[in-house]
């Protein structure tokens, strides 16, 4: 019979055959898998990092299922959040991370941790189909897996999904482990570097014992050595030595202090101090000795014993409370340095007595010889402005340069008096470099010509215009050295350079300042190595080999080095004999301002006489060459006041425009009379009137109280009247 059935068609069966195909695939996988879960532990100890582990997961998931990406989140052990540690591939991390943000914000992520199964959702675009499960141990939350899958979630078998739970446990397990291999290793690195540390101190520690046994021992012998020094220094000092305790017996002597006493050394020792001095010299002392035992302060003082002399040091020894418990005694003999010294001290007040009696002595006489010879030369001035004669005036002439010689050295026997006894005052004026010095540099000019010598003067073209200081000492120092110049020089030429020059001082210069300065240079016979250090003393130059030919009093240098050391300046020589000799000559002078010469007195030069009214205040004035006669003889016009009452009232009368006083400092009323015209208190007379000083000699001191009354200028010294009228003319202001 025909068989009616159909023919055999397998195409059906085909789609379940590969479906049973690729499940059976998967459970062999799944089997694999499953055996191979404790994998990781053979190596976490040696893990720089979890990632290995991440990975691997990864690596077991995708082969169990399908997923276009997979991700693991850790546990930031800081603060207790979660961060992508892992994702393969790399491209969908950022589709991970919004897509965890998603579910974070819908709080399908934080419902998931406390979940011990997967959890299957969509992804925030309805797209894609998320895998999500916790990475758990018993302890806490290691991490989150997150997977897109690459299949349908109908396709997943559940054990797949149970597997993957064991897989995920797994690895949070092994990354516990890890962890705890990582405390483990950090535990045994720090006992490592624990016992590593304890190990070099106890080396150091043992080192340093060596060393302290080492300074130990030197110490010890150290300690020996100065021991025996003490006690060699102590036995063998030239002064008595003497140590004793609170009551007073004596611990310790040396054989000078023995023999001090006139006992030997073992005769003293271990005795009561009191026993070896008198009872009424240590009476007298007992209470000295007890206060340095309560107070414990060091005591120095001189007593006289047996005829001598002797110097004792009381110091007290104090133990570790700090409490006296010995005193040690120096005692030294200065019965000789004691004779030597009053011998000195006698011999240095004789000294002083005999300089103070010769500079008395020289200034007493020069102003006796000063007085009567400014008459003379004043006469003389007055006489030759008369209409005389041409054998008259050349006999007036001859009068005023002989005059005029002596007057020099009078005047220097006066200034050398007033330096030595400190008593010369620098005025402190505003003046014009150029105008001083200038007129003195065109005198000595004439002078050199007449002798055929060449004069050359030179201005530095960054010399200060105005300075303040005293021309009038300056201008002698300048005097003194070009006189010299001058004199000694026979032939050839005297070279003046008048500027600045701060690498002459000893101390650098303040900006404020200028180191002015000068040098003069010469052709003469120049001056012997042996003398170029005495020349600046006094009387030096009166008996050496220039002054028989030249003459001279010798006193020219000596004043103009002590006027530049009281300017606070420095004056030099260098000289080569037969070949001349080069002056320097520089002095630290404050710059003047407007401020400044406001209110000091602008000295300068000769200038044009000015036709004020002039009062002089002379009390008992009568001499020929009294300060108004002279001024008369100039061509100004001059009224005399006899005392500071008539000058108050010749004032308030109006009309002056300077005064000079010529009255003493103390109880002449100068003073009073310039406080009251710089006080305002005359009607209808200006508080800015120039005030000018005549004074015979005066400190620094009397100076200052000048300045403070209000005074313009104070003109000290010896009258020189030619330059007596020129400060008179520049002090006088201009008419308007």
């Amino acid at each position: 019979m025909k068989d009616s059935m159909a023919p055999f068609n397998p195409d059906p069966y085909e789609d379940r055959i590969r479906c049973l195909d690729e499940e059976r695939r998967r459970a062999l996988t799944a089997l694999e898998l499953a055996g191979s879960m404790g994998t990781f532990a053979s190596a976490l100890n040696h893990l720089e990092s979890p990632d290995p582990i991440l990975y691997e997961t990864i690596r077991k998931v995708r082969a169990l299922i399908r997923f276009k990406t997979a991700a693991i989140y850790l546990v930031n052990e800081q603060d207790a959040d979660f961060y992508l540690a892992a994702c393969s591939p790399s491209d969908g991390r950022q589709y991970i991370e919004n897509e965890v943000d998603a579910l974070i914000a819908t709080f399908m992520f934080s419902w998931s941790l406390g979940r011990s199964k997967p959890l299957i959702v969509p992804d925030s675009a309805q797209r894609e189909t998320l895998v999500i499960h916790s990475l758990t141990t018993p302890s806490r939350v290691r991490g989150m897996f997150v997977g897109v899958l690459d299949e349908s979630k109908t396709s997943i078998l559940d054990s797949y999904l149970s597997l993957l739970t064991v897989i995920l446990t797994g690895a949070a397990q092994a990354l516990e482990s890890y962890e705890l291999y990582g405390r483990i290793a950090e535990m045994n690195r720090r006992l490592e570097r624990q016992v590593e540390d304890r190990s070099r101190e106890l080396s150091e520690t043992s080192s340093r014992l060596a060393r302290e046994r080492i300074r130990s021992e030197a110490a010890d012998r150290a300690l020996e050595e100065k021991s025996d020094t003490i006690r060699a220094f102590f036995e063998t000092s030239q002064d008595g030595m003497v140590i004793i305790d609170r009551r007073g017996v004596v611990l310790e002597i040396n054989n000078r202090a023995a023999s001090m006493f006139d006992h030997e050394m073992k005769e003293v020792l271990g005795q009561p101090l009191r026993d070896l001095l008198s009872d009424d010299f240590f009476e007298e002392r007992k209470d000295r000795y007890l206060g340095i035992m309560r107070r414990g302060e060091p005591v120095r003082t001189e007593e006289s014993l047996m005829g001598k002399r002797f110097e004792l040091s009381l110091s007290p020894l104090k133990d570790g409370r700090g409490e006296v418990v010995r005193v040690a005694c120096l005692i030294r003999d200065v019965t000789e340095d004691r004779e030597l010294s009053d011998a000195l001290t006698t011999a240095r007040d004789e000294a002083r007595a005999a300089s103070k009696a010769k500079t008395e002595f020289l200034a007493n006489m020069s102003h006796e010889l000063r007085t009567p010879i400014n008459g003379i030369m004043g006469m003389t001035q007055l006489l030759l402005a008369a209409e005389l004669q041409e054998d008259q005036q050349e006999c007036c002439r001859d009068i005023m340069f002989s005059a005029g010689r002596v007057l020099r050295i009078v005047n220097d026997l006066l200034d050398l008096s007033s330096l030595e006894n400190g008593r010369m005052a620098l005025n402190e004026v505003s003046f014009s470099t150029r105008r001083v010095f200038d007129f003195i540099c065109k005198t000595f000019a004439e002078e050199a010509r007449r002798k055929g010598l060449e004069f050359h003067c030179e201005f530095a073209p960054d010399l200060a215009e105005d300075l303040v200081g005293d021309p009038d000492r300056l201008r002698q120092l300048l005097i003194n050295i070009v006189h010299n110049a001058v004199t000694f020089t026979r032939t050839g030429r005297v070279d003046v350079w008048v500027g600045e020059a701060p690498e002459l001082l000893d101390a650098p210069c303040p900006e404020s300042c200028a180191a002015f300065a000068f040098t003069v240079s010469d052709t003469g016979p120049g001056i012997p190595e042996q003398h170029r250090q005495t020349i600046f003393d006094s009387f030096t130059l009166a008996e050496e080999f220039i002054t028989k030919r030249s003459g001279g009093s010798g006193l020219g240098l000596a004043i103009s080095r002590q006027l530049a050391e009281r300017m606070n300046g420095v004056i030099t020589v260098e000289s080569e004999e037969g070949r001349g000799s080069v002056f320097k000559v520089a002095v630290p002078l404050p710059r003047s301002t407007p401020e400044v010469g406001a209110k000091l007195a602008s000295v300068h030069a000769p200038c044009t006489p000015q036709c004020g009214r002039v009062l002089t205040v002379e009390k008992g004035a009568s001499n020929n060459g009294s300060p108004a006669r002279l001024l008369r003889g100039s061509g100004l016009a001059v009224e005399k006041a006899t005392d500071c009452s008539d000058a108050l009232k010749r004032i308030g009368d109006g009309g002056c425009e300077l005064v000079v006083l010529s009255v003493p400092l103390i109880g002449g009323g100068g003073l009073e009379l310039t406080r009251t015209i710089r006080g305002g208190e005359i009607n209808g007379v200006d508080r800015n009137l120039p005030v000018l000083m005549l004074a015979e000699d005066v400190s620094e001191d009397e100076m200052r109280r000048c300045l403070n009354a209000g005074v313009n200028a104070v003109i000290s010294g010896p009258l020189d009247a030619e330059a007596f009228v020129r400060t008179v003319q520049g002090m006088i202001p201009p008419r308007r």
